[in-house]
């Protein structure tokens, strides 16, 4: 079956004056249509509006005896050992935790050791914390 070219451009007009003009009027007519339907059709909420955040952000501060930040210090929830976290070269590190009771772990040189609660804060959701090693008698010299 062939066309005849004066029967197959009017045809091919109206087909994408159909289609172009469906996209002009596209959205307005199919809301429209959506609308009176009823059909219950309604805007997706975000994920973000189910529920609180429950987590609080602890920005850990560690510096060493004479106030210096301590870079590549071990930092691990006691409660989590398995995990572990370095400090940057401003010597903080940022954990996001559940809001109870948390102690941090923190690992110096190899040697300093010293285990801290993070405090509670009420109605907050990012708390600053420093700590400041004390020094491990066990790197002191002895002089004679």
């Amino acid at each position: 079956m062939k066309f005849k070219p004066t029967f197959f451009l009017p045809i091919l007009t109206i087909c994408g004056l159909l289609l172009c003009g469906g996209f002009w009027i596209g959205d307005s007519w199919w809301e429209k249509l959506v609308n009176a339907a009823g059909s219950g059709v309604q805007p997706v909420q975000a994920a973000a509006n189910l529920g609180e955040e429950t987590k609080i952000s602890y920005r850990i501060q560690v510096r060493d005896a004479d106030q210096l930040p301590l870079e590549r210090a071990f930092v691990s929830l006691q409660s989590y050992p398995e995990y572990q976290w370095f400090t940057n070269q401003l010597g903080e590190v940022t954990l996001r935790v559940e809001p109870t009771s948390q102690h941090v772990t923190i690992v110096a040189n190899g040697f300093i050791t010293q285990t801290f609660a993070l405090p509670m804060v009420d109605g907050r959701d990012e708390v600053i914390v420093s700590y400041q090693l004390k020094p491990n008698p066990l790197l002191a010299q002895s002089s004679r």
